[in-house]
């Protein structure tokens, strides 16, 4: 009946209907913004409006933490009641209506805060309390003034939905109410950026016209459009920023068809920007047009391929043919020649037994008679050889024949031997061998990916860009959402950690990587490096076993042939010369006979040694045609072997973060860490500083009325006076100790922020990221007040200093003048310096840095080495050669960790460097008030008379002072160590110190210290380094 009424809202005009409709009707001007969540078909929609983000926020929060322990439903349910059901696509509970049960357990249910539906188990259905029994925050729109024809068959309404689907599904669109139906359907005019929905959805044909086009409203002025929507459902609430502005997306669930799914998670888009729907559909025929065309030079690929194959295929069918037949003639040319010999052997052995029984007789012409028998079949045998033999074995055989008994022997002999230390060279392993058995090794035990591993990489880049996005946070408000989404983020880190280490911890990495790096050592020395990175050549290793098989069986047929022929042969002369030299036999063998059968034996032995010889000198010849397969195949292995090394390497790092991952776990699971003991130890500092300043007071008034006693020539309490003294020492070390633990303290929670980025945010009070700044340089709990200081006169110069004791040892305290401005830039120049000290002990240590509090300076602490600058060494005993060798290594080294770091020293001189046990070079600290330029410009810049500064500087041709202008004041201390007494002289031109007084010939250090002393083109630190002089001092003073 609704749908009904509403049909007749849009195609009765009349004025007596519409005065029927008027308690229905809104107000047309009224404009809001609505994020569509879900399309029912071409002209209907669901939308949330941008002003229930507050509700959206509370209902999806009450819900996270209500619906998993909230009670399951039982029994019938209600149409009118409110339920939770857990969403099949991301797993999320939301509010909806159960619209029919389908059967006992399961139930069609739709989400009233979104306008979808599905089907549900019993089982993710549960019950909401009365708090969550609002109404729902999703409305059910169609576009006023169009419907979609009744003759419209189905495809066409799929098409109509997909296409509306396509253009503002998740988007943001300004309506204007029209009229609302009495289901509750609210009749809208709709417009997304420029552009009218209505008319676009009336353009593709999908709907029609109900209202006449005059009786509608034009379009509004087009407002800039919404940009795409970059998640599927973003737990955080829509902001709004002003009338269709705002660039992001209302939250929605996930669609329940395919074809619903938004454009940015469809393989294809159809509609990639907000353009007509002429243009739009235009694109749509481009693209489909473009596909069509790729897919047939695909096709014409895949034939060509196919043919390719077919005709690869065809060849090595002919080659097998032509290899099987080549075979089988072999086979039969051995068959044959060892029927020829068994049928010789056969003749011999029957001539001798006819000679045997001849003997026994009595008449000798049947003796005479058997034995022209047997040199006639002796000649019939020759013959048939030299009628089936070619030429060139005739002749062989006749020369053979003609040749004496030892020389056969002999030569046999040579062959035999010859034989015997070839197949002696290839008993052993070959390299085809030894190739195909580490193939098998690589190939069959090979280590493949655990199917978790890129699960794990993805959830971990997820969790890493989560934890930087806390990292760079600084609204506070902002970082329970944050925190909510990392933290879920790393609930599903820990099921991907625990599953990987669980695959992981079955595999044999350690062995197998073992096993490749041994494999690949062994390799890399037969195959050249350079080669590896050739393509893998897929049947390399197939072709390489097949023509390794076959070559085996071709010489093992060769060398069982020789092996049978050489047995029968020495089993002929054995029977032989029994028969000759055997004494019992009334009727001795024949020589001649014996000759002859011999002679047949020789030569097939010696036919049989030949065809090995000649199969191995073959199968050497074919070796330079195998060398391209050999090689393909290592160059292939190498590759497998060290792609699977690169795996298994980055196998064995992600367990290793993930071990340490699961060992914070426990840790996570707790929540951030708690700063009491920080807390803690501030507020004991600040007791500490109060007692300090009281009984500093206290001592104070002691010495005013030890004074005035004094005065009254009265005796003063001394011991008083000492015990007040005593107490504000241990408290003042009480407090320098508080004051380091607080340091370590922060030197924890600065490694804890690696796992919680949201700390200094959490804990603004504490301060951490001034901390983390300064590099744990700047010491805010420090003041000037709190130290016991003694003024240094004899080293005071436009500054004073003052000496103190600071955790047991003896420091300096130089104030400067700092604007309020400029204290960033000295802590980031005291931080940089500290940071580059640590890595090199040729740098005078910066031990704090801190404000005074009563007074405007700031005091950098270092250590207070007495009578340990090099003007104060020079002057009281000058370094020696060597010495100064070690000692200038030193400030060398000192100078070339500034280098790298990017810092210029800018005020080397010999007051601010420093040599302990007259053997380390230290390179001072500098002004940190004062840029480089401004350090060099000062008139301490001298080492006795020769001026430290570079001569671009002297000129002022140079505006910055670099690396180089360090390097020549470098050359000037070593001038003035080397010679103090030089007088300073200066080239008019060059500015550069004269040295042509100098006798500097055979000097160890003139190759360099005039490259050091020039106008340009001077050394840096490290070629300094590379000279001999210091070099050879070095080794001496190892020594």
């Amino acid at each position: 009946m609704g749908s009904l009424r509403c049909e007749m809202f849009e195609f009765v005009g009349s004025k007596q209907e519409s005065d029927a409709m008027e308690p229905l009707r809104m107000e047309t001007e009224q404009m809001e913004l609505v994020g569509v969540t879900h399309v029912g078909d071409a002209i209907t929609f669901w939308g949330q409006n941008v002003d229930d983000e507050n509700a959206v926020d509370a209902i999806v929060r009450a819900l996270c933490g209500k619906c998993d322990s909230a009670p399951k439903v039982q029994g019938p349910t209600s149409t009118q009641k409110i339920y939770a059901a857990r969403y099949s696509e991301d797993q999320f509970w939301y509010r909806c209506r159960v619209q029919q049960q389908q059967t006992e357990d399961k139930f069609q249910v739709f989400y009233v805060d979104y306008g979808n539906s599905e089907e549900v188990e019993r089982s993710v259905l549960v019950e909401l309390p009365d708090e969550l029994q609002s109404a729902p925050l999703a409305k059910k729109y169609r576009f006023w003034g169009f419907h979609i024809p009744s003759d419209q068959d189905a495809a066409c309404q799929e098409q109509g939905k997909t296409f509306l689907l396509n253009l503002i599904n998740g988007k943001k669109l300004r309506l204007r109410k029209k009229s609302v139906c009495f289901d509750g359907t609210i009749l809208v005019q709709a417009y997304q950026g420029n552009l009218n929905v209505g008319d676009e959805v009336l353009k593709m044909q999908f709907a029609r016209f109900s209202v006449p086009p005059g009786g509608r409203d034009g379009p509004l002025s087009p407002p800039r459009p919404p940009q795409a929507q970059d998640a599927l459902w973003p737990l955080v609430p829509l902001e709004r920023a002003g009338q269709g502005d705002a660039d992001n997306c209302l939250p929605r669930l996930r669609p329940t068809l395919t074809e619903q799914a938004p454009q940015v998670y469809r393989e294809k888009s159809t509609a990639t920007s907000l353009l007509p729907a002429n243009s739009l559909k235009k694109q749509v025929e481009m693209e489909l047009l473009e596909e069509s065309e790729q897919l047939r030079d695909e096709l014409q690929r895949l034939q060509k391929e196919v043919q390719s194959a077919t005709e690869e295929k065809k060849d090595l069918q002919e080659e097998n043919s032509f290899l099987q037949q080549r075979v089988q003639d072999l086979n039969s040319q051995l068959q044959q020649q060892f029927q020829q010999g068994i049928a010789q052997t056969e003749r011999v052995q029957k001539t001798a037994e006819v000679q045997a029984t001849g003997v026994q007789t009595e008449h000798v012409q049947t003796r005479e008679t058997q034995t022209e028998r047997v040199q006639t079949t002796g000649v019939q045998i020759q013959t048939e050889r030299v009628q089936t033999a070619e030429v060139q074995s005739s002749e062989a055989q006749t020369e053979h024949m003609q040749m004496p008994l030892m020389e056969q022997l002999s030569c046999l002999a040579n062959k035999v031997e010859s034989v015997r230390r070839l197949r002696a060279s290839n008993s052993s392993s070959t390299v085809v061998d030894t190739l195909l058995e580490a193939v098998d090794v690589v190939v069959d035990n090979r280590i493949s990916a655990p199917a978790v591993m890129e699960t794990l990489e993805v959830v971990w880049a997820e969790f890493e860009n989560a934890q930087e996005k806390l990292k760079a946070c600084s609204q506070r408000e902002e970082l329970g959402a944050l925190m909510a989404f990392r933290d879920r983020l790393r609930e599903e880190l820990s099921i991907a950690v625990a599953t990987f280490l669980q695959e992981t911890n079955k595999l044999p990495i350690t062995e197998r990587t073992h096993t490749l790096e041994e494999l690949l050592k062994s390799m890399r020395g037969v195959c050249a490096v350079g080669a590896v990175g050739s393509v893998l050549q897929q049947g390399a290793f197939e072709e390489l076993r097949h023509r390794r098989s076959l070559s085996q069986k071709q010489n093992g047929g060769v060398c069982h042939n020789t092996d049978r022929t050489l047995s029968n042969l020495c089993l002929y002369l054995t029977k032989s010369l029994d028969q000759l030299l055997c004494v019992s036999e009334q009727v001795p063998a024949c020589v001649s006979d014996v000759c002859e059968g011999v002679d047949m034996m020789l030569l097939l032995a010696e036919s049989a040694v030949a065809q090995e010889l000649e199969q191995s000198s073959s199968v050497q010849g074919q070796s330079h045609v195998d060398s391209q397969l050999i090689s393909a195949t290592q160059h292939s292995l190498l590759q497998l072997i060290q792609t699977e090394l690169a795996l298994l390497r980055d196998i064995r790092d992600k367990h290793t973060l993930c071990s340490q991952f699961k060992q914070l776990a426990a840790q996570w699971l707790v929540g951030p860490p708690s700063l009491a003991e920080l807390l803690s130890i501030k507020k004991q500092i600040r007791s500490l500083n109060t007692q300090l300043r009281w009984k500093q007071m206290e001592a104070s008034v002691m010495e005013e009325m030890e004074a005035s006693v004094m005065e009254e020539a009265e005796e003063p309490d001394l011991m008083e006076v000492l015990k007040k003294k005593e107490e504000i020492t241990g408290t003042r070390k009480a407090l320098f100790k508080s004051i380091s633990a607080e340091q370590r303290e922060y030197e924890k929670l600065v490694a804890l922020t690696k796992n919680f980025p949201e700390l200094p945010l959490l804990h603004p009070d504490a301060d951490i990221l001034t901390y983390m700044r300064s590099g744990g340089m700047l010491l805010k709990s420090l003041d000037r007040d709190m130290l016991d200081t003694e003024p240094l006169r004899e080293l005071s110069g436009r500054r004073p200093l003052l000496c103190s004791e600071f955790l047991g040892q003896r420091v300096i305290l130089k104030g400067y003048c700092v604007e309020a401005d400029a204290e960033e830039k000295v802590l980031a120049r005291a931080t940089l310096f500290g940071q580059t000290q640590k890595n090199c002990p040729h740098l005078l240590p910066l031990l704090g840095l801190f404000y005074g509090k009563n007074d405007p300076l700031a005091y950098v602490m270092v250590p207070y080495l007495p009578n340990s600058s090099l003007r104060m060494v020079q002057k009281r005993s000058p370094l020696t050669s060597s010495e100064v060798v070690m000692a200038m290594r030193g400030v060398a080294l000192g100078l070339g960790a500034l280098h790298s770091a990017g810092i210029t020293h800018g005020a080397l001189h010999p007051g601010n460097v420093f040599v302990t046990n007259r053997e380390q070079g230290i390179v001072g600290d500098y002004d940190l008030t004062k840029t480089a330029e401004q350090r060099a410009v000062d008139g301490v810049m001298k080492a006795g008379n020769i001026s430290l500064l570079s001569p671009e500087r002297q000129q002022g041709s140079h505006t910055h002072t670099t690396a180089a202008c360090d390097m020549y004041a470098y050359g000037g201390l070593l001038l003035w160590l080397n010679h103090p007494d030089f007088d300073g002289t200066m080239n008019p031109d060059s500015h550069t110190p004269d040295m042509s007084a100098l006798n500097l010939v055979g000097a160890p250090y003139q190759h360099f210290l005039f490259r050091l002393l020039i106008g340009c083109g001077r050394l840096l630190v490290a070629d300094v380094l590379a000279e001999q002089y210091f070099l050879t001092n070095q080794n001496t003073a190892l020594e």
